[in-house]
C-alpha cells in the first residue's frame, strides 16, 4: 500500500508541486522506468506482477511506469512543452 501511495504523492507533486519537486518526480521516475525495461530486456519478465516482485514495489506501480512508457513521457518536463 505504501507505494501506490508515493506514486499518488509523487504524481500529485509533479503536478502542483514546486520545480525541485517536480524534478525529484521525474528523476525517480526515470531511473524507475530503467529498471522496468531492464528487467524486460534482461530478465525476461514480461507480466507486471513479476517486474515488480523483481523490484520489491507494487504492480500497480509497474503498470503506472509502462504506461508512463508508452504514453512517451519518459523524457524530462521540458522536453514535453
Amino acid at each position: 500500500m505504501a507505494e501506490e501511495q508515493w506514486v499518488a504523492i509523487s504524481e500529485e507533486l509533479r503536478l502542483y508541486g514546486t520545480p525541485e519537486a517536480q524534478a525529484l518526480f521525474d528523476d525517480w521516475a526515470r531511473r524507475m522506468e530503467q529498471a522496468v525495461l531492464a528487467c524486460v530486456r534482461e530478465q525476461g519478465l514480461t507480466k507486471p506482477q513479476e517486474i515488480a516482485a523483481h523490484l520489491k514495489i507494487s504492480s500497480d506501480s509497474v503498470l503506472f511506469l509502462l504506461d508512463r512508457l508508452t504514453r512517451g513521457e519518459h523524457g524530462s518536463r521540458a522536453d514535453r512543452h
